[in-house]
């Protein structure tokens, strides 16, 4: 992944700190003493810091050896651990910083994460562990903590149960009475651990889910309604069936939904732990809930929720858990809707021709791009009770969005950052090349004098000064990766939302 090389560090600065338009430069701040340069340098991410007090003649003279730069290439994240690869020619050694750039630890060569590392779907680590390829565990200090070769089992089948300090193991057993395989439970924090000696057998023929927390599901394969399930605990050990209930109130064990045909129950990164201790999903017309520390089932039927004979489809929405459908009225599929399947809530959506929503915030609304019937496409936010916070703005592109602001391109063609009140902040009057939403302020790319630029706002549409703390004169990427941790990530660059940038050059 190359990106654009800015050889001197006046074309840097201008990236930095030129605004949006304007033909000022606001030159990036140099340490002010000599004590803050040495804590500059000592700062874990290079010893490359500009000391403008030192001498020029040391810089200029061609008898000093220029060493090739050693940069942190970021490939992923997870909150404020960024995971990467230290690149010097090719060769090198994967590693962790922090939100400062600063060096958490570094993996021993040859050793790599088993999970990936690709963006914002990084899942190194679970809880505080992580499992390496070589069948080794580490804690977020680096540390090792769990070595496969120095116990007696023969494998590792399951590591996502880190997330409460557990990994599953396996260890085949071949003698004249019993020749298989024994599964056990193994805590990370002590090395203890337990064989599973019930019904709960990992691996074996069936379907098994974890959903986060120590909760394993076991139902049995290709039995559609009337499969039972077994739920176990493997902090408490506890076992128990699943279960939903009749008319009545009593428990009924059968007539519970096979998983494999939910596909929101295969589970990843973004849907686990469960929400609230439930864990739920849509098929077809139906809401499935489970409560995982009982087992209980609650199967709704979406057509019984709005009183109608029928419900249908239409698509699936950008924000999870949001669902558009429709349902027959006068015509068929005429009235829409969308619901949400955590709570059962719902709100008619008949004012559009079509719409999609982007993001929900609770007590505040849906962020939503609809659709008029002359096929005109606008953005608003739709509140909790289906009115709108403001009058649609006509656009014909989304750029971002996040909790409290969202860019727009306007009917003008301009790029726009609009609040989720309506009110406009800040528009340019130049292409963006890319635009990434923090938690209180907006990243663009842009295009000034030739130069790929990167310039930051705050929510109120203040441009903000970004603070070069190393050189900048090598750095390679001016592409915008995302956001996390409270830090926009460039492939070899941090920038924070007070405009406090780290350059990951390692030497």
């Amino acid at each position: 992944m190359k990106k654009t090389v800015l050889v001197l560090l006046i074309a840097f600065t201008m990236l930095l700190g030129t605004a949006c338009g304007g033909d000022t430069v606001t030159e990036s701040k140099a340490p002010s003493s000599e004590a803050e340069s040495s804590a500059l340098t000592e700062s874990g991410v290079g010893d490359g810091a500009v000391n403008e007090n030192s001498d020029d003649s040391s810089v200029a003279d061609s008898s000093v050896p220029q060493v090739d730069p050693i940069y942190f290439d970021v490939y992923g994240w997870q909150g404020d651990m960024f995971f990467g690869y230290v690149n010097n020619n090719g060769e090198g050694y994967y590693g962790v910083i922090d939100a400062k750039g600063e060096t958490v630890f570094n993996l021993e060569d040859g050793k790599y994460f088993a999970g990936s590392l690709k963006n914002d779907d990084t899942n190194a680590f679970y809880g505080d562990y992580a499992l390496l390829k070589d069948n080794t565990i580490i804690n977020r200090k680096g540390e090792k903590v769990f070595d496969l070769s120095a116990t007696d089992f023969d494998a590792i089948y399951y590591h996502e149960c880190l997330d409460v300090g557990y990994v599953l193991c396996s260890k085949e057993v071949n003698t004249f009475e019993e020749t298989g395989t024994h599964y056990f439970a193994v805590k990370i924090a002590d090395g203890s651990s337990y064989k599973f000696e019930s019904d709960m057998k990992p691996m074996s023929p069936g379907h098994y889910y974890y959903f986060g927390n120590g909760i394993f599901i076991y139902s049995k394969a290709n039995g559609g309604f009337g499969t039972n399930h077994t739920f176990f605990n493997i902090l408490t050990k506890e076992e128990y069936a699943g279960y939903r209930l009749d008319e009545e109130g009593e428990k009924v064990y059968e007539y519970l939904p096979d998983l494999y045909f939910y596909d929101g129950f295969k589970g990843d990164s973004t849907t686990k732990p469960t929400v609230n201790g439930h864990f739920i999903a849509k098929s077809s017309e139906t809401i499935v809930d489970c409560d995982l520390a009982t087992g209980l089932w609650t199967i709704t039927e979406i057509k019984d929720i709005l009183e109608v004979d029928s419900v249908m489809s239409d698509k699936p929405a950008t924000a999870p858990y949001i669902y558009m459908m429709k349902y027959s009225g006068e015509s068929y599929g005429s009235e829409r809707f969308m619901i949400d399947i955590r709570t059962g809530k719902y709100l008619m959506m008949n004012d559009y021709k079509s719409y999609d929503i982007l993001s929900y915030v609770s007590g505040v609304g849906y962020l939503a791009t609809v659709t008029n019937e002359g096929g005109g496409k606008f953005v608003t936010v739709i509140k909790e009770d289906g009115s709108r916070a403001f009058d649609p703005i006509a656009t014909t592109l989304v750029q971002c969005y996040g909790n409290s602001l969202f860019v727009i391109k306007g009917d003008n063609g301009n790029m726009m950052l609009y609040n989720w009140k309506g009110e406009k902040v800040k528009e340019w009057e130049t292409k963006l090349n890319k635009a990434v939403m923090g938690e209180n302020s907006v990243m663009i790319v842009t295009m000034l004098d030739g130069t790929l630029s990167s310039l930051l706002y705050t929510k109120d549409g203040k441009e903000i000064n970004i603070t070069a703390m190393e050189s900048l004169a090598e750095v390679k990427s001016t592409v915008i990766e995302g956001f996390s941790g409270g830090c926009y990530v460039y492939e070899n660059l941090l920038v924070n939302e007070k405009g406090e940038a780290f350059v990951l050059r390692m030497n």
